[in-house]
C-alpha cells in the first residue's frame, strides 16, 4: 500500500486554478486518473490518459477543447489530436474529458503571449554540434519559458555498395563490387523531443542569449548534408512552471507517469465529485517557433576499410548474407528472359525505411 503525501497548502492559496483535495490511500487497484494533456491555440491540443500505477494508456469515452464562446474542438478519434488551427487566439479555452463514467474539466483561462525565438545558432567543438537559442520572454510573461523541437535530416545509409552475381555456364559467379545509384542511398528521418525544456528567465532580465538547446556527435548522420531544426517555444505561468519542476524533480525528469505522479498538484478537477483526486496537468499556451538549417560542415568522416568486406562465396550467398540482411536488389536478363546476372547488397541501400527513414522529406509538425 503506497500513501500519497499532502502537498503544503500555501501551493493551494497562491493558485487558484490548482485544484487541492485530502489525498486518500492510493492502493494497486485504485484507479484514479492520470492526465496529461496540451492546448495550442493555433496548433492542435493532445490528451494521454492513464490510470495510477497502470503504464498502458487509457482512452476516455470522449474529449474535447471549448472556448467560452461554446465552439467546440473535437478529434476525429479519441486517440487522435484535436485540431486547432483555427482557433482565435483572443478566446478562453478549456479540456474536458469523460472517463470512467465521470467528467473530468480544466477552468477556462486565455494562452499566455507566445516568448520571442531572436536566433537559432550552431556552434562546434573537436567533438560535438551544440544547437543554441537566444529568445525573449512574450508580453506579460511570467519570466519562465518551455522549449521543444523537431529535427529533420538527410542521411547517406551504412553501406553504399553491392555485388553482381552473374551466371556463366549455369554457375553463379560473384563479380566486382558495385557502385549503386548515388541517389539510392540518401535518406530522410524525423525525430521530435519526448519532453519540454525549462527555461527560467527571472534572473536574466526576461532574455537569454545562446540557451544550450541539444546538442549531438560530429560523427553523428545528422551531420552528413541537410539537418533542420523547428524550436517552438511557449511561456509558463508561475502555476503550470513549479509543476513541471517538481514533475522534473520527483520523478527524475522522465514523464508525468512514472511512479507516484499524484503527489505533484495539478489543474485538472473531476466535476461530479471535486475531491476525487485527479493527477496531471493540462497546459494551455500559444506557441511561437522558429527553423534553422545546418549543412554538413561540421561533420567528421569515419574511414570505412571496403576491402574489409568478406566477398560471398557461391554457397554463403543464398544463406550467410542472406542473414546479413543482403538480398538480391535487381536483376538483368537476356532477350530468351533468362536471368543472366543477379545484384545483391544491403537492404538499407533501396530501402531508407528498412534503415529506419524515408526517400520522402518529412515535414515539420
Amino acid at each position: 500500500m503506497k500513501r500519497i503525501p499532502a502537498i503544503l497548502s500555501l501551493f493551494w492559496i497562491a493558485f487558484s486554478c490548482v485544484y487541492p483535495y485530502d489525498i486518500p490511500e492510493v492502493g494497486e487497484e485504485t484507479p484514479y486518473l492520470v492526465v496529461d494533456g496540451s492546448i495550442v491555440v493555433g496548433k492542435e491540443a493532445t490528451l494521454t490518459l492513464r490510470h495510477l500505477n497502470q503504464s498502458s494508456r487509457y482512452l476516455p469515452d470522449e474529449w474535447w477543447v471549448e472556448d467560452n464562446t461554446g465552439v467546440q474542438y473535437r478529434p476525429a478519434q479519441v486517440k487522435d489530436a484535436a485540431d486547432l488551427s483555427k482557433a482565435p487566439a483572443d478566446r478562453s479555452y478549456r479540456m474536458v474529458i469523460k472517463a470512467d463514467g465521470k467528467t473530468y474539466s480544466t477552468a477556462f483561462d486565455k494562452g499566455m503571449a507566445p516568448p520571442r525565438l531572436d536566433e537559432i545558432s550552431f556552434v562546434a567543438d573537436n567533438s560535438n554540434v551544440y544547437v543554441n537559442v537566444s529568445l525573449s520572454e512574450g508580453e506579460g510573461g511570467a519570466g519562465h519559458v518551455a522549449l521543444s523541437f523537431e529535427e529533420v535530416w538527410r542521411f547517406h545509409t551504412l553501406f553504399m555498395d553491392f555485388y553482381e552475381v552473374q551466371n556463366i555456364d549455369d554457375k553463379w559467379y560473384v563479380l566486382e563490387r558495385q557502385d549503386p545509384d548515388t541517389t539510392r542511398y540518401r535518406c530522410w528521418r524525423y525525430a521530435q523531443t519526448s519532453k519540454e525544456v525549462l527555461v527560467d528567465l527571472t534572473n536574466l532580465n526576461g532574455t537569454a542569449k545562446d540557451f544550450p538547446l541539444t546538442s549531438f556527435s560530429r560523427r553523428s548522420e545528422k551531420n552528413h548534408e541537410n539537418y533542420n531544426i523547428k524550436v517552438s517555444a511557449r511561456s509558463l505561468s508561475n502555476a503550470e512552471y513549479r509543476f513541471q519542476k517538481n514533475i522534473q524533480t520527483s520523478v527524475g525528469g522522465y514523464n508525468l507517469f512514472s511512479p507516484n505522479p499524484g503527489e505533484i498538484a495539478g489543474n485538472v478537477r473531476c466535476e461530479e465529485e471535486p475531491t476525487v483526486p485527479v493527477m496531471g496537468y493540462v497546459t494551455l499556451s500559444l506557441a511561437s517557433s522558429r527553423q534553422a538549417h545546418l549543412d554538413g560542415r561540421y561533420f567528421i568522416y569515419t574511414k570505412i576499410d571496403k576491402d574489409g568486406y568478406d566477398v560471398p562465396t557461391q554457397e554463403q550467398i543464398p544463406f550467410y548474407y542472406l542473414d546479413l540482411v543482403y538480398r538480391p536488389l535487381f536483376e538483368e536478363g537476356n532477350e530468351d528472359g533468362e536471368t543472366t546476372s543477379i545484384y545483391w547488397g544491403p537492404l538499407r541501400c533501396v530501402d531508407c525505411v528498412a534503415d529506419g527513414g524515408s526517400l520522402e522529406k518529412p515535414s515539420f509538425k
